[in-house]
């Protein structure tokens, strides 16, 4: 009986990480251009940057620059606008795609 309420609680606590997971696809040195980002701001890392983007409901892509450490949140992704997902260096574009 213990061994079967240990299982149940196992598997309890496996759906809710999954349920609650937030994943990204990341591509180096790119960066989608949207002049309509909803936040823009000052970050450590592209960890940082992707997790404000996970916090944010509306949040589906990000740009990282790590020269000015800087987040941008868009609306938008890379499928929505495709011509817009350009080349630079030091740059680091984040799209959730499951959460």
């Amino acid at each position: 009986m213990l061994s079967v309420v240990l299982a149940i609680l196992s598997l309890t606590a496996m759906f809710n990480t999954k349920e609650f997971g937030v994943f990204f696809e990341i591509e180096e040195d790119s960066f989608l251009v949207d002049e309509d980002a909803f936040w823009i701001g000052k970050v450590d890392s592209l960890l940082s940057c992707s997790q404000m983007c996970a916090r944010k409901a509306g949040c589906k892509s990000a740009n990282y620059m790590r020269s000015g450490e800087t987040c941008s949140l868009q609306r938008e992704t890379r499928k929505t606008y495709p011509d817009r997902l350009l080349k630079q260096k030091g740059s680091s574009y984040v799209e959730k795609v499951s959460y």
